[in-house]
C-alpha cells in the first residue's frame, strides 16, 4: 500500500523549498517537473515520474516540446498529464504576451527576443505580426497565418486592419521553420516583399523580419539581399 503520509511530507519539504526563495534557482529539471506535476497528480509520488520523462525526452524543455503522444508513451503518463505538460508552453506564450506592451524593439537582437518565447514550443510554421509605435514600443501581436506559411496565405488585409486598429507607425514580422534551417527561402522573400509594399500603401513600416529554427534565428536586417525585400519597390 501507498505511504501518503511519506508523500504528503515530501510535498510539503518540496513545495517549502521553493515558498522559501520564490524562484527555481538551484532547481533541477526533475525536481522542477516533479514540482509541476504535483498540479495533476493529487497523491501518488511524481518523482519518479518526473525522473522518467527527463530521461525519455533529455530536458524540461524536451518534455513540455514533446508531443502528446510520445507523452503517453512513458509509464504512468495519462490523459491528464499529457494535457497538463501540453499546457504549459501555451500558458507561458499567453503569459508574456501580457508584458507586449513593454517591450521596446529597437534592434534584430531585441526582435529575436520578443518573439522567441513565442515561438516556443510551436510545431507548426506560424506567422506573427507585432505593430509598433513611433518610439519602437510594441502596441499589439497578433497571428497572422498558421500551418504553411507561404505568399499564398498571407492576408495582407488582416495584417493592415490590426497594425491600423492599434495605431501602428511599424511592424515586425516573424515566423518559424519548425523542421528546417532559420535560412529564408525564396518564397520567404517574395512574402516579405509583398507585405512591406501592402504596409505601405497605409503608410506603416515594415522594419524586420525574423526567422527561427530551434535555437538559431535569421534576421532580414542583417543581409543586403533580404535587407531589400522590407523596402518594397517604388512602383508597388
Amino acid at each position: 500500500m501507498e505511504d501518503t503520509s511519506y508523500h504528503a511530507g515530501h510535498r510539503q519539504r518540496v513545495r517549502a523549498r521553493f515558498d522559501a526563495t520564490g524562484d527555481l534557482q538551484g532547481w533541477s529539471d526533475a525536481d522542477v517537473l516533479e514540482l509541476l506535476l504535483f498540479s495533476c497528480i493529487p497523491r501518488a509520488d511524481t518523482k519518479a515520474l518526473a525522473h522518467r520523462l527527463i530521461d525519455a525526452f533529455g530536458s524540461l524543455h524536451g518534455v513540455l516540446d514533446a508531443p502528446r503522444g510520445a507523452l503517453l508513451s512513458v509509464p504512468g503518463v495519462g490523459e491528464a498529464v499529457a494535457s497538463f505538460l501540453k499546457l504549459m508552453p501555451a500558458v507561458t506564450r499567453r503569459y508574456l504576451d501580457s508584458f507586449s506592451a513593454d517591450a521596446v524593439l529597437s534592434s534584430p537582437a531585441d526582435c529575436a527576443a520578443f518573439f522567441r518565447p513565442r515561438m516556443t514550443a510551436l510545431r507548426t510554421e506560424t506567422l506573427l505580426l507585432a505593430g509598433l509605435d513611433p518610439a519602437g514600443r510594441v502596441t499589439k501581436c497578433t497571428v497572422l497565418a498558421a500551418g504553411r506559411v507561404d505568399r499564398a496565405s498571407l492576408d495582407a488585409r488582416l495584417a493592415v486592419t490590426e497594425l491600423l486598429g492599434c495605431g501602428a507607425d511599424a511592424a515586425v514580422l516573424c515566423h518559424n521553420h519548425p523542421d528546417g534551417v532559420c535560412a529564408p527561402s525564396r518564397e520567404d522573400v517574395a512574402l516579405t516583399r509583398r507585405l512591406a509594399g501592402a504596409l505601405a500603401l497605409v503608410d506603416v513600416r515594415l522594419v524586420e523580419h525574423v526567422i527561427f529554427a530551434g535555437d538559431d534565428w535569421f534576421a532580414f536586417s542583417s543581409a543586403e539581399k533580404t535587407r531589400a525585400a522590407l523596402t518594397p519597390p517604388d512602383d508597388f
